[in-house]
């Protein structure tokens, strides 16, 4: 099953969290900068880890360079608030160095 959820990406962080900002939107800090898909494959390697799924398992569907995006998520989720409910579980969770979820 496929679920598709909206994510706001903020580039160029110092660290990379998942969170929900006062306008009820989820939103990503990313520590990688917006040129050459960097930060869109850093979001791709985070999520995928997050959700225990394959990175192949995720996929931006719109916003390659916005950064209101969309992702369809392929896995055994019931629906988006399940998703949404795993990936916010470490909301203020520092993330480890963005070259750990880079594909090299």
């Amino acid at each position: 099953m496929s679920i598709i959820i909206e994510i706001k990406a903020i580039p160029n962080s110092k660290i990379s969290t998942i969170y929900i900002d006062k306008t009820d939107h989820l939103c990503i800090r990313l520590i990688s900068i917006p040129e050459h898909g960097k930060a869109n494959q850093e979001l791709i390697n985070v999520i995928a880890k997050k959700l225990k799924v394959s990175r192949s398992s995720v996929e931006l569907i719109s916003g390659m360079k916005h950064k209101l995006k969309k992702l369809r998520i392929i896995g055994n989720f019931l629906d988006e608030k399940e998703v949404i409910n795993k990936l916010i579980d470490f909301t203020q969770e520092k993330l480890f160095k963005t070259d750990q979820y880079l594909k090299k």
